[in-house]
């Protein structure tokens, strides 16, 4: 399990890589609690360079919360959603 100081410095890398080959929206299959507060973070603080859509990673206890205000359509001018969720199935889609 990541840090916090860390999945920023892997959010922040990931950004600039995506910057570089010219990607201006991307996917992310798998999010929780934690990513979804930093991507936010990022998007309120102009930091969010790129446009993500967001999964909820699985049912569970992130899914409950993530979800109980049911889906994220837009945030922060588009730069974020979180409306869909990744389920997994004998360690297949």
């Amino acid at each position: 399990k990541q840090s916090d100081a860390q999945a920023r410095v892997v959010l922040e890398r990931a950004l600039r890589q995506i910057a570089q080959m010219g990607l201006t929206s991307v996917h992310d299959a798998g999010i929780n609690v934690s990513q979804d507060a930093l991507y936010r973070s990022y998007a309120d603080q102009g930091k969010l360079t790129a446009r993500v859509y967001g999964m909820i990673g699985d049912a569970g206890a992130d899914f409950d919360q993530l979800s109980a205000k049911g889906p994220l359509t837009t945030y922060a001018n588009d730069l974020y959603a979180l409306r869909a969720v990744k389920l997994y199935s004998d360690g297949a889609l």
